[in-house]
């Protein structure tokens, strides 16, 4: 018996970030909300380097004019306009999605806050007018106590911390992750709450840049309460709805709340619906969202019968949602799009999922041929295709393939995030099995000691995926019989497994300590590690649950017994898995025949010829 790897090869699971605390009824807080992170993020710092005002790179608003056709617009005096000023509000808006784009953050607040006070200031002559009220709603009582921004550059500054590296990678989960323009000018001529509920989606966008994800919250649901109150029918005000939604949902997913997240993109796909039917191009993204969503719950549960059954249902609705996904996809946006790539991609790891690493292979091969047509091989996009390919390839034994995939990643990723990166530190340990594989030992143990550190670097001692390289470099000292190396580097693994309530890792762990103290002849220590291995399983699975897992180590402890020379014990152990393993295995599976095998051989030489005759 050897030792025990952990996950797959070159095993890579997408991390979630950290949770904080959210709440989508943001009726009675969101001013406090937005009053507090205006003075706190937007304060003005007076800095003489700090980005130029909108009236001073536009010149004062007061005397900006405007002509229009049929709805002229003089924009002198705040107070003697009676236009709407969709012409200056639409410059401003569209002139900070560009400084968005162009990563000139504070400018593109300032902007927008421009734009909005502008709309603020119409609201408040035309109510003055008519001798109206100005409308009441949670939308304009939250304006009302906005103040005009002043950011400094580090509030907008990318979070490079180790729970986003994921998201450099594409999972098609930021289908709206950037402002968006005004869509049509004429659309909007005679649409304010269209407009103002665009002003409040892309602040929204502002706010997540600088990870301010309540404020962000408050921002998309005041597009949402906006865009609801149009009764215009206008589609502008549908698209920003359903924009809105799926910015949410983006918000609840990196927040961890998949359940929240899974709610919100299923709003927005009903409300896709009935405005655009049943095929859009936003009705496939949230479709492909949904299908991630499933994906990482499906391997976020553990291994326990209930876990298993939810395990199967998220694989299910996975499946289908994705399927849908990439029919909709091809028809609105044709096949050599990235985004059916990205669905390609998606799909490839569900087959994984299944042990389907053919059908996988299909997929990847499809993603990466688009993907290297519309982002080139050097995006890491396509790197992280490569990479999954790289693991099926592996999986199914063809090493040069697997070799040649992984190469590829390294040789974008190293480039963009250096050797200190999760990825890199798992592919790395995933070429020195290669290596291992094919007895180029001197190559494999530099690699795995470079896969340690880098994962060190990347993670901090005590991670759970640190624990996997430590697992993979302590089979390697198995294999070559350093038993004493190999013991201490599980021994590691074991105590940051157990810091994390791993049970799973820390049972392969533990029994490939207890394989070690086998090798050395030491029966009484071997059995001790074997029994506790048992009582984790029965723990999680059940005292009465009849397991395969349960009955492997059942056999192993009476295999253990039998060298030790208690054959009494032996036998009751190997008995004992035997029933279990034709129980949950069946009469015929392969491994009910090794420990017939061995119970008979026992019988046997305890003189017993008839009973062993009958095994």
């Amino acid at each position: 018996m050897g030792p025990i790897s952990q996950g797959n090869k070159a095993n890579s699971r997408p991390r979630i970030p950290s949770k904080t605390k959210a709440a989508l009824d943001i009726e009675s807080s969101s001013i406090k909300i937005l009053r507090k992170t205006q003075k706190s993020c937007f304060q003005n710092t007076g800095n003489a380097s700090s980005p130029r005002s909108v009236s001073q790179l536009n010149g004062d608003r007061d005397h900006i004019s405007k002509d229009e056709n049929s709805s002229t617009i003089t924009l002198g005096s705040p107070r003697s306009s009676r236009g709407f000023p969709v012409k200056s509000i639409t410059k401003y808006t569209n002139q900070a999605c560009e400084a968005f784009e162009s990563r000139q953050y504070n400018l593109a607040m300032r902007l927008f806050q421009d734009a909005h006070n502008l709309l603020h200031d119409y609201r408040n002559r035309r109510a003055n007018r008519d001798g109206s009220k100005v409308v009441s709603s949670a939308v304009q009582t939250r304006q009302r106590n906005i103040e005009s921004p002043s950011v400094s550059d580090v509030d907008f500054l990318p979070t490079n911390s180790y729970i986003y590296q994921r998201l450099d990678f594409d999972e098609g989960m930021c289908t709206y992750s950037e402002p968006m323009k005004v869509f049509d000018d004429r659309s909007c001529k005679t649409n304010e709450i269209a407009m103002n509920a665009l002003i409040w989606y892309n602040k929204g966008h502002m706010y997540c840049r600088c990870n301010m994800w309540d404020t962000a919250i408050c921002c998309f649901q005041s597009a949402l309460d906006e865009s609801a109150h149009d009764e215009s029918e206008d589609i502008q005000s549908g698209q920003i709805h359903v924009a809105a939604l799926q910015s949410l949902a983006q918000i609840q997913n990196r927040l961890g709340k998949f359940k929240e997240s899974i709610a919100l993109y299923k709003r927005a796909i009903s409300y896709a619906k009935t405005i655009y039917g049943e095929v859009h191009e936003s009705i496939g993204a949230a479709l492909n969202s949904l299908s991630v969503l499933c994906y990482h719950l499906m391997t976020s549960g553990g291994k326990n019968v209930d876990n298993a059954k939810k395990s199967d249902e998220y694989l299910k609705y996975a499946k289908k949602y994705s399927k849908r996904s990439l029919e909709i996809r091809i028809q609105t946006l044709g096949f050599n799009h990235k985004d059916v790539g990205t669905t390609y991609n998606n799909i490839g790891r569900l087959h994984v999922m299944q042990g389907q690493f053919k059908e996988a292979l299909e997929c990847y091969e499809k993603a990466l041929s688009i993907r290297a047509k519309t982002l080139t091989k050097r995006s890491l996009d396509y790197a992280a295709t490569a990479f999954n390919a790289g693991q099926s390839y592996h999986h199914i034994h063809e090493l040069s393939k697997a070799l040649k995939y992984y190469r590829e990643f390294l040789s974008v990723a190293v480039k963009r995030f250096t050797k200190n990166h999760r990825d890199v530190a798992v592919v790395l340990s995933g070429i020195a099995e290669i290596h291992q594989e094919r007895g180029e030992m001197e190559e494999a143990l530099k690699l795995y000691e470079e896969s340690l550190e880098a994962g060190r670097n990347a993670l901090g001692e005590d991670h759970p995926e640190v624990a996997m390289i430590l697992n993979r470099l302590g089979n390697f000292h198995f294999v070559m019989e350093n038993f004493d190396a190999a013991y201490d580097v599980y021994e590691q693994g074991l105590k940051i497994e157990k810091g994390h309530h791993d049970d799973a890792n820390g049972i392969v762990s533990l029994c490939n300590l207890g394989e070690i103290h086998r090798q050395r002849k030491e029966w009484s220590a071997a059995v001790k590690v074997f029994r506790a291995v048992l009582k984790i399983q029965r723990k999680k699975y059940g005292n009465h649950v009849q397991n395969s897992e349960i009955a492997t180590t059942l056999n192993v402890i009476g295999l253990t017994y039998d060298k030790k020379g208690d054959t009494h014990t032996a036998l009751r152990y190997l008995q004992e898995a035997l029933l279990m393993r034709r129980i949950s295995l069946g009469e015929r599976h392969i491994d009910v025949a090794p420990t017939l095998t061995t119970i008979g051989i026992i019988l046997y030489r305890s003189n017993k010829f008839t009973i062993a005759m009958i095994f």
